[in-house]
């Protein structure tokens, strides 16, 4: 949680990111009560300003200070890169996606979800779905791994 009196936009997702190394360093899957922490990552797009190098206030400060203890350099900069396009589709719009699918006569198979982030799609696909999702950011690909173990998820660029 933020210092009090912070905005909500400076709350980075620096808890589930904690999670998410407690998680890899045990080498275990997530729990159905740390799934439902996960499942609250609202990515980087949300808070930009705590990678703007130009924002030096105390607003963003020990947002920095707490994801920089948490994200290696190769994260921090795929974090930073993300910011502009790490905003998720809305689970009322994956659900209306997925029925139209349905109604078009879907009834399983593969499915590629391209920028996949922590895997909305993913969470809404129908049973008989295989779903593999492609995802950019590092620290989301984990967390998306981490929510839909039966998924497979590739942090690399789509090509």
């Amino acid at each position: 949680m933020p210092p009090p009196g912070r905005p909500p936009e400076s709350r980075p997702t620096s808890p589930r990111c904690g999670l998410l190394r407690t998680l890899q360093a045990d080498q275990r899957p997530a729990t159905v009560e740390e799934q439902q922490v996960l499942a609250r990552w609202s990515g980087w797009g949300a808070v930009p300003a705590v990678f703007d190098p130009d924002r030096d206030d105390s607003t963003y400060v020990w947002a920095r200070e707490q994801l920089a203890e948490l994200l290696d350099e190769t994260e921090w900069r795929a974090a930073r890169r993300t910011t502009l396009n790490a905003h998720y589709t809305d689970a009322s719009v994956v659900k209306v996606v997925w029925d139209a699918e349905q109604q078009l006569g879907f009834t399983g198979g593969d499915v590629l979800e391209p920028g996949s982030g922590s895997g909305n799609f993913i969470a809404f696909a129908p049973e008989h779905a295989r779903m593999v999702g492609v995802e950019l950011d590092p620290v989301t690909a984990a967390i998306s791994a981490a929510l839909y173990p039966d998924a497979r998820i590739l942090n690399e660029e789509l090509r």
